[in-house]
């Protein structure tokens, strides 16, 4: 495995940075994330991790790590309690994302020293070209080139951890890997509290209507929240059911007088 990872100041904070076991499992997640989206083989499954994420088994991890598999699940349940990570299962495998990996490990847009270099680079060579009026100009420009690159990558991030969020209350997680960052930032466009009204009317309604299959994440995140948006959702109006037929005859059932009854029966009882 090739390149390198950052580490951000802000991890002496951290809680895991006292313990040193919990810090070496940390940076090893670090350490085995990916990148850049690729495809990747697991058994006879064909799946596609994006950046930030990696195949995640206990054994395989506690031979690398020089730890027992109950102490590496442990440390890994750990992580995803401080919310640094999170963690999609099935019966075979799992797949662990690094939260806020973009914000924190991008190579091209959370460098300020590089962005400023091109400004900077930009600037000279067209310093001797303009009046200083206009040099004041371009470097307003300049700067504020800078401040919406540098907001982008908070965007992101921030767009990322909502879909987190999200989806850990999603009912049905699958398809995670098909939802694009296109669709994470138009969900966080849309707001946290809106896609969780959202979501809780999409609930309601199948538990309403059992008949209805319950979509799968990708599916609901894409498009299938829309409906459920505030201005488009329509309450469905409650359909009264139909009482059910006697189990013995299809004829509709009467009203009898009891207490003439038995006194015909009486009287025949009599006369017999």
């Amino acid at each position: 495995m090739e390149g390198w990872v950052k580490l951000h100041r802000k991890l002496l904070e951290a809680t895991i940075f006292q313990n040193p076991n919990l810090l070496k499992f940390w940076i090893w997640c670090l350490l085995k994330a990916s990148h850049k989206e690729h495809k990747e083989r697991v058994g006879l499954q064909e799946i596609t991790l994006h950046s930030g994420q990696f195949v995640f088994g206990r054994n395989k991890a506690a031979l690398e790590l020089d730890m027992t598999p109950s102490t590496v699940y442990k440390y890994l349940k750990i992580m995803e309690k401080e919310q640094l990570i999170t963690i999609e299962s099935n019966n075979k495998f799992s797949v662990v994302s690094i939260v806020k990996w973009e914000f924190y490990q991008s190579e091209d847009k959370n460098c300020d020293s590089k962005v400023t270099a091109n400004v900077a680079t930009k600037k000279q060579q067209s310093d001797s070209k303009v009046t200083p009026k206009e040099q004041q100009s371009n470097t307003n420009k300049n700067e504020k080139n800078v401040k919406n690159e540098k907001k982008d990558i908070l965007c992101k991030a921030d767009a990322n951890a909502l879909f987190e969020r999200l989806w850990k209350a999603y009912p049905n997680k699958r398809g995670k890997g098909q939802v694009s960052d296109a669709k994470k930032k138009k969900i966080a466009e849309i707001g946290e509290e809106e896609m969780q009204r959202a979501m809780a009317r999409y609930i309601e309604e199948l538990e309403q209507q059992t008949w209805k299959k319950t979509q799968n994440g990708s599916t609901f995140f894409n498009s299938g929240y829309i409906d459920y948006l505030d201005e488009n959702y329509e309450k469905p109006a409650v359909i009264a059911q139909k009482p059910k037929n006697n189990q013995f005859h299809n004829f509709e059932e009467r009203d009898y007088d009891y207490d003439e009854l038995e006194k015909q029966l009486f009287k025949r009882q009599i006369g017999g």
